[in-house]
């Protein structure tokens, strides 16, 4: 089988050893760090994305250690993914940006966003900045849509519809 290797920057915090794990499982977090002075946050990905513990890895990948002053006002930004996925929550430094994490995943549908206060929508790679305790809940589409054909003065019959890679096609 294929493997691929987990390396840790803890950032100042106690060294954890690299480990390997068969290609296309799900991502082993160790235990957190400790750091004199500082909160372990969690873990980020080289683009500085969040990663969660059902995270499937397909290729070699380095974990940054992400740490708060002890001493800093903080907030809480959960991540309900509304079934989807397990992606947790972040404690975060108030006035700090952060970037929203990957797509969470549910079994049938398709993430269209991160759902804030029922007005507010965004999407991962997006950054907002946390003045407050926050919680994300993910947005989910069935990947469904209405399709109306206009035959333009022509006539046209069909007698179901299929999905197709996220697009409906009639058939005759």
């Amino acid at each position: 089988a294929d493997v691929i290797e987990i390396s840790y920057d803890t950032d100042g915090g106690n060294e954890i050893n690299k480990i390997i794990i068969e290609k296309g499982k799900i991502i082993l977090l160790p235990t957190n760090p400790i750091k004199n002075g500082y909160i372990f946050v969690g873990w980020f990905d080289e683009n500085g994305n969040f990663v969660s513990e059902d995270m499937v890895l397909n290729e070699n990948i380095t974990l940054k250690a992400y740490w708060i002053s002890k001493d800093a006002k903080t907030y809480t930004v959960k991540f309900d993914s509304d079934g989807g996925s397990n992606l947790g929550s972040i404690i975060v430094e108030e006035g700090k940006v952060i970037y929203l994490p990957i797509n969470p995943t549910k079994e049938g549908y398709v993430f269209a966003g991160w759902l804030y206060d029922v007005i507010y929508t965004y999407q991962p790679g997006e950054t907002i900045t946390v003045e407050k305790d926050m919680t994300l809940v993910a947005k989910w589409s069935n990947g469904e849509s209405t399709v109306t054909f206009d035959a333009n003065g022509g006539t046209a019959s069909f007698s179901s519809k299929k999905k197709m890679g996220g697009l409906y096609s009639p058939t005759s």
